[in-house]
């Protein structure tokens, strides 16, 4: 039913889509990577954000649950500048009308969305509250041929199993992620936009930064985003926002293939390079899908995540030897959040041989209905080294998920807020809140927080 584009029809739409290096946006030295939130607080050294992940609200049980999270955002929003989302913001695929339905409609609330003119119609859409999302694979899936002309003849047998059944088929698909670009990204090939690019890039490419023109991201007015992956400096920390889904290619050994997408890598790895170079930037945080390192049962020793390991260990790695020692043996990242995992999780690696040891990692792909258990062997993860023996790489130190069954079972769903202090190394104060069902009774509550210093 389900149908996942290649690694290449992925990054092929998109820069259809956002006209890449397209020679008027070269012309105007314009860098298609990069965002200055233009807020007015931007240069503060301490402010918090928000983290949702994997916000599936596919069934009845979904949507009120999402309810019950957004209700709980907004005890924190005026105080938040930007909520950060690590992927998959509908289920079971990303077309037009499931982002407006299923998401956009339940936060319009928390994020103060502006209504599109059509139902479907997530071109025109703005947030009052900034939003920095990165694909999920659900966001990519389509809708094979079959279902979707199913969908489209049986309307009142659709309406029937939604409500028997707790499912939903779309008109729409995902078409490749362009539901996602159009809610989301830039679109320079719209019509209105590339009649008159000249005239619109002088409009909203108008921030100025070390590496050219970019996007002027400006709450309440214009908020799209410039690419599926991109970068933005807030409080002096450096955000990078990856596409983990053309990450995923991998053998049967944990060691990745190479996978198309060098492009991405490569600006990752100039881009962290430059930003330990440049003053300005006291700290660096990476977010993306695919979690690298998790032991929620389901994932962790998942094909995907592992490649993803690989090649973002690939990129630390080639980023630690171009800069060389790291002032007071601070970590190349100060935090990575990731989702794909349906749960809540701390890890910290250990020394992996490579330059992704000793960093802090957040799951965050619980705020969906569909939370999973922490898996049977153990909360310390294993890998077997070039050597050919076993080592233990990550330990898990506190895991938030499905728990029990039936009568007994728990499931604690949660978002983060995250309280960034000033200084360097920054700290960063992790809060995770609770919202769950319980007695058939919607409750919240507060995990007691930790600090992540890097000391």
């Amino acid at each position: 039913m389900l149908y996942d584009p290649s690694i290449a029809t992925k990054i092929a739409k998109i820069k259809q889509w956002v006209c890449w290096r397209n020679p008027g946006i070269i012309n105007q030295g314009i860098d298609q990577t990069q965002l200055v939130l233009d807020d007015g607080h931007n240069e503060c050294p301490e402010f918090s954000f928000l983290v949702l992940g994997d916000t599936d609200s596919d069934t009845e049980y979904g949507r009120k649950l999402q309810a019950q999270i957004a209700q709980q955002l907004l005890d924190h929003i005026d105080t938040c500048p930007f909520t950060l989302h690590t992927g998959d913001l509908v289920y079971p695929f990303g077309s037009g009308e499931f982002y407006l339905e299923k998401f956009i409609k339940i936060y319009r609330e928390v994020f103060g969305v502006r209504s599109p003119v059509k139902k479907t119609d997530c071109t025109r859409l703005v947030f009052n509250q900034p939003i920095f999302p990165v694909p999920g694979n659900h966001d990519y899936y389509d809708l094979t041929f079959l279902p979707r002309l199913f969908a489209q003849l049986s309307l009142p047998l659709r309406r029937w199993l939604k409500y028997q059944l707790g499912f939903t088929l779309g008109w729409d698909s995902s078409y490749q992620g362009k539901a996602y670009a159009h809610a989301f990204l830039d679109c320079l090939s719209q019509p209105h936009k590339r009649s008159n690019l000249a005239e619109y890039l002088n409009q909203h490419y108008t921030a100025k930064t070390e590496t050219g023109r970019c996007l002027r991201y400006q709450p309440g007015h214009f908020t799209r985003l410039p690419n599926r992956y991109y970068t933005f400096r807030y409080g002096g920390i450096d955000f990078f926002a990856l596409d983990s889904n053309t990450f995923c290619i991998s053998g049967s050994s944990s060691k990745p293939k190479a996978g198309p997408d060098q492009e991405q890598l490569d600006w990752l790895q100039q881009r962290l390079i430059d930003s330990w170079h440049d003053p300005q930037a006291r700290g660096r945080v990476i977010y993306l899908h695919h979690s690298p390192y998790s032991t929620e049962a389901t994932r962790w020793e998942q094909p995907d995540a592992i490649a993803v390991r690989g090649h973002l260990r690939r990129v630390l790695d080639q980023v630690a030897a171009a800069i060389g020692s790291l002032p007071e043996k601070r970590p190349l990242v100060d935090l990575i959040l990731s989702g794909h995992a349906h749960c809540f999780e701390y890890l910290r690696t250990l020394d992996t041989r490579h330059a992704d040891s000793n960093l802090n990692w957040l799951v965050c792909g619980g705020s969906g209905a569909s939370l999973r258990r922490q898996r049977k062997d153990g909360v310390e993860l294993m890998e077997i080294s070039r050597g050919g023996y076993v080592q233990m790489v990550a330990r898990s130190l506190l895991f938030i998920g499905q728990k029990g069954k039936g009568r007994t079972g728990r499931s604690p769903h949660t978002f983060l807020r995250i309280d960034v202090h000033n200084g360097v190394p920054p700290k960063f104060v992790i809060r995770p809140f609770i919202v769950e069902k319980l007695k058939n009774k919607w409750s919240s509550s507060a995990i007691k927080p930790f600090v992540i210093d890097n000391l």
